[in-house]
């Protein structure tokens, strides 16, 4: 593909669609270069990230509703996790306009901000527990 390594990122779509309108039983179309396998990198990272959002935050909040003992209370570290990574993402989105981020990035916020909200909750909870018992 002639043009810039974003001319092939935009157009690959349409190159995707034509070897697919023209594979025939008995031949296989294979495609290689940077633009076909950067589509590829990011359909499994948004795939992944559907997974590890189907998966995590149900155990996350199984696991905070055990810790915690009341539903209500479990789901606020989640909620202001959630809102953690609305804004992380927004704030990346921003700086996007003047430097160049890998798509992944937004696989990382939420495994970052997933953990960080859930984990510091316990924080919280487990030195105010201790500090109840002790006196």
């Amino acid at each position: 593909m002639t043009g810039s390594i974003e001319d092939a990122n935009d157009n690959i779509d349409g190159v995707l669609d034509v070897l697919d309108s023209a594979e025939t039983p008995g031949f296989e179309l294979l495609v290689a270069g940077n633009a076909s396998m950067g589509k590829d990198f990011q359909e499994a990272a948004e795939k992944d990230l559907q997974t590890g959002e189907a998966f995590g935050i149900p155990i996350a909040l199984i696991i905070l509703v055990l810790v915690f003992g009341a539903i209500a209370a479990s789901i606020i570290p989640i909620v202001l996790a959630l809102l953690a990574i609305a804004l992380a993402v927004g704030a990346t989105a921003l700086l996007g306009q003047w430097f160049e981020f890998s798509f992944f990035v937004t696989n990382m916020i939420t495994m970052i901000g997933l953990a960080v909200g859930i984990d510091y909750s316990l924080f919280i909870v487990s030195r105010y527990r201790e500090e109840r018992q002790a006196g």
